[in-house]
């Protein structure tokens, strides 16, 4: 962007800190480890990267912390999908 501007548009006096929330569509499985579970999603996941994971039931929504154990890319319906395998944590309500 140089040359663009003559100026910042916007400058801070300080860094910023912050959680940023992204939603996203996953299919989930169950695994014969009663502490993990295995996603499908279209975007990779970070090794011990902490996530939230949002069950939607009819009592309303469940909150699951977990972490990404492992993320490989497969091809599922001709399609190139990431298996996410997930440790949970604990629920958050």
């Amino acid at each position: 962007m140089s040359g663009r501007r003559r100026h910042s548009r916007f400058r801070t006096l300080a860094a910023w800190s912050g959680k940023m929330r992204v939603w996203r569509d996953v299919s989930i499985y169950p695994t014969e480890n009663g502490n993990e579970i295995t996603v499908f999603s279209d975007t990779a996941g970070v090794v011990e990267e902490e996530l939230t994971l949002g069950l939607m039931g009819p009592s309303g929504q469940v909150d699951l912390r977990v972490r990404v154990v492992e993320s490989n890319p497969e091809i599922v319906d001709g399609v190139v999908q990431h298996r996410l395998r997930l440790l949970m944590l604990d629920a958050v309500q």
